[in-house]
């Protein structure tokens, strides 16, 4: 402070020096450029030490560049090919095929781009996927009979591969099938507003966004599938791995594809000659029209959720049992007709 020439009043001197607003917004920069660069720091560590911790004893193979992981167990005529929801991997199966011991058959599960270990890889549409999986059993060395087992989204999957390998495919199951006629249901403004957070997700997982986002329970997550992760190395890989940017990008491509309903697999008595089972939480399912009045069965649930084979494993297995026995007296009945 100092005194005024012939003044008895005090005058305050501001003695910092003023910034401009363009030096204020320069600084701004800098610090969020810091603080992302943290958060890529850190995610890179996260990558590298989930990388050491999970290993799997599950193969895998090489398309386009990009590792697959499935895997086949068991033996029999018949190949039960599973394909999983948005969200979920492989694992989802597992207390299902346990209840398949006795029944024949091959299994085969995988995982899609991004999911498990599986390398992450730019959108795909639902035909692109499944004719991934196509070159995927081709290199496993995995071939017909099959029976087709899809949940949710994996429905679209394997409709699709059915359209294109009709005379592989002996029977179906389909889990709460997408109905690519109804549009409406996934092309909305709701599924707009959720398809716009899982692509915040998908970019914040490479800087720990995603990570915080989960642990205040703000991520998009699938409680049903996780809680029935009962073998703790399992759950490890999937907890270390959900926070990753290759299983966001997956749910996000996925959910785009929903959105966008860019499938055109299913026609009407496309599964007229084999047998077909919809388990499904719509009564009447209009999906019964892809099989004949002979060979379909449908059953109802009141399960709404988004992993009905991981609570409900005896009703899938139930279901893929009743398709095989179809499908060997069709097959016998075929083989007597020719003889």
């Amino acid at each position: 402070m100092s005194l005024l020439a012939e003044s008895n009043s005090l005058k305050k001197i501001n003695m910092r020096e003023k910034v401009p607003m363009t030096v204020k917004i320069k600084r701004i920069i800098y610090i969020i450029i810091a603080i992302f660069a943290i958060g890529f720091g850190i995610q890179l560590v996260y990558n590298f030490v989930s990388g050491e911790m999970i290993k799997t004893k599950n193969t895998y193979v090489t398309i386009d560049t990009k590792k697959v992981y499935y895997h086949a167990a068991g033996a029999g005529d018949y190949t039960v090919i599973f394909s999983n929801p948005i969200g979920t991997n492989m694992y989802e199966w597992n207390k299902a095929i346990e209840s398949l011991d006795k029944l024949g058959v091959r299994t085969f599960v995988y995982n899609r781009n991004g999911y498990g270990l599986s390398d992450g890889s730019e959108k795909m549409t639902p035909k692109e996927q499944a004719e991934q999986l196509e070159k995927v059993l081709k290199k496993a060395a995995i071939t017909g009979n099959y029976i087709l087992v899809g949940e949710g989204y994996g429905s679209l999957v394997l409709t699709n591969f059915a359209k294109e390998h009709p005379n592989n495919v002996k029977g179906v199951v389909l889990i709460n099938p997408i109905n690519e006629a109804n549009k409406s249901e996934y092309h909305n403004f709701k599924n707009l507003m959720s398809l716009g957070g899982k692509k915040i997700q998908a970019i914040g997982a490479n800087f720990t966004l995603t990570w915080l986002l989960d642990k205040i329970g703000l991520a998009t997550n699938y409680p049903d599938f996780e809680k029935n992760l009962t073998n703790e190395k399992e759950k490890d890989q999937y907890d270390w791995l959900k926070n990753k940017a290759p299983y966001r990008k997956a749910i996000y491509n996925e959910s785009k594809n929903l959105y966008d309903m860019s499938s055109n697999s299913e026609t009407k008595g496309m599964f007229n000659n084999i047998p077909l089972y919809i388990i499904s939480n719509i009564k009447d399912n209009p999906l019964k029209d892809l099989g004949s009045k002979d060979y379909t069965t449908e059953f109802y649930t009141d399960y709404s959720g988004h992993s009905f084979a991981s609570e409900n494993p005896k009703d899938v297995s139930s279901a893929i049992t009743r398709v095989v026995d179809q499908a060997i007296r069709i097959n016998a009945r075929e083989k007597e007709n020719n003889k």
